[in-house]
């Protein structure tokens, strides 16, 4: 958000170029996401949910 991302797709934009470029991958139930989509399609469900549930909490505390 820092970045002017507004949307969790943005973000999840955004840090999937940046773990991808130092070679990291997410995992999920205990086994690596290999293809890129995979791992973005991972991180921007992530993402829409802390949008919808954190999110909120930390505008409310004035902490985002």
């Amino acid at each position: 958000m820092s970045q002017g991302k507004k949307k969790p797709e943005e973000w999840s934009q955004f840090v999937w170029q940046v773990l991808s470029a130092q070679g990291q991958k997410l995992i999920k139930d205990g086994k690596m996401i290999e293809a890129d989509e995979d791992n973005l399609a991972e991180l921007t469900e992530q993402a829409k949910g802390f949008a919808q549930k954190q999110l909120p909490i930390f505008k409310a505390l004035a902490i985002a």
